[in-house]
C-alpha cells in the first residue's frame, strides 16, 4: 500500500514546450508483485492500482493511469530459452481540452540461442502486435521493433 503526498509538482506539456505546476497532489494505491519459478518456467506478475489526484482540482493527475499491470514468463528448451510478456496500462487523461489516451496492451517476445558457457545469440520482438499507442497526447510510441544480438558472458 502506498500513499504519497506532493507539493509543488511539475508536469510538462509536450505541445507548448513548457511546464505546468500543480501545487498539491496525491496519490494512494496498492501495488503487487510476484517473481518465482513454475516448472523449469522463470515467472513473474505485477499490479499497481492507484488514484492519482491534483488536490487543488480534485481531477485525476494527466498521463497517469489507474491501473498497470504486467505479466511474463520465460522458459529454457535445451539450448533456446523462449519468453514473452505482456504490459497492460489503462486510460489515462492528457491536458483538459485533449482526448484520453487509451489504455493499450503491448507483447514483447525474447529468444536465446545458447552457443556455449560465454555466447548465447539473443532476439526479441518489441511490440509484436504492432499497436498504436501514445504516451503522451500527439506523440506516437515505436511500432513493432525486431532487435538481434551477441551476449558474450564471461566466466
Amino acid at each position: 500500500l502506498f500513499s504519497t503526498r506532493i507539493e509543488e509538482l511539475l508536469q510538462y506539456d509536450f505541445n507548448t514546450f513548457a511546464f505546468n505546476n500543480v501545487s498539491a497532489a496525491r496519490n494512494r494505491g496498492l501495488e503487487v508483485s510476484y517473481t518465482g519459478r513454475w516448472s523449469a518456467a522463470s515467472t513473474h506478475a505485477s499490479l499497481t492500482l492507484q488514484d492519482p489526484i491534483d488536490r487543488s482540482t480534485g481531477q485525476r493527475l494527466i498521463r497517469r493511469a489507474r491501473a498497470m499491470a504486467s505479466a511474463g514468463i520465460s522458459v529454457p528448451m535445451g539450448v533456446w530459452t523462449w519468453g514473452g510478456d505482456v504490459r497492460v496500462t489503462g486510460s489515462r487523461p492528457d491536458l483538459p481540452g485533449r482526448a484520453d489516451l487509451s489504455g493499450h496492451a503491448l507483447i514483447n517476445l525474447t529468444a536465446r540461442y545458447r552457443l556455449n558457457d560465454e555466447w548465447a545469440l539473443t532476439a526479441r520482438v518489441d511490440n509484436a502486435t504492432d499497436r498504436d499507442y501514445q504516451t503522451a497526447y500527439g506523440y506516437n510510441q515505436p511500432g513493432r521493433g525486431f532487435y538481434a544480438g551477441v551476449q558474450w558472458s564471461p566466466r
